[in-house]
């Protein structure tokens, strides 16, 4: 069986999108939003997103690199719905 695809979710706010790619099938392999509030309701949201890899960071400010190292090279999908 091969590993499920990978999504990263730009202003993730409390994870909606999160929510419509797991039921798709793909799995959260970081998420980032500036909202602190909307970061700790994404986390009870998405347990399963481990919280080193939910950025509460402006997207601006974020080291270039930073989501490489977090994810790798196996991404398929970059959503960002600001």
């Amino acid at each position: 069986a091969s590993e499920a695809p990978t999504v990263v979710d730009l202003f993730c706010g409390a994870g909606g999108s999160s929510e419509g790619f797991v039921r798709a099938g793909y799995r959260v392999a970081a998420a980032l939003d500036a909202d602190e509030l909307a970061v700790r309701t994404y986390r009870l949201n998405h347990p399963s997103v481990p919280d080193d890899r939910v950025l509460c960071q402006d997207i601006r400010t974020l080291p270039k690199g930073t989501l490489r190292k977090l994810v790798g090279k196996n991404l398929d999908v970059l959503a960002g719905s600001p």
